[in-house]
């Protein structure tokens, strides 16, 4: 693999886990933060899960594309 795309998946790994980091830090905010009104905790729970659920895509299709390509750690 050449360093141009090593450098490309080692970016888009670090997004992912910023992505799934941040989104469990809102869920986290919205199941104990008492200062939101309940209509707003609802809306953070509900961002924080899709943004969780979309970092879980993204790792699982970046694991299936090192997979395809033969280039995943052993």
């Amino acid at each position: 693999m050449s360093n141009v795309n090593q450098l490309t998946v080692t970016q888009r790994s670090w997004i992912t886990s910023r992505i799934g980091w941040l989104s469990l830090c809102i869920i986290a905010a919205a199941w104990g933060n008492r200062l939101l009104p309940s209509e707003w905790q609802n809306v953070w729970g509900i961002v924080g899960a899709f943004g969780l659920a979309a970092a879980l895509g993204l790792a699982s299709i970046a694991t299936a594309r090192q997979r395809g390509t033969g280039t995943g750690r052993n």
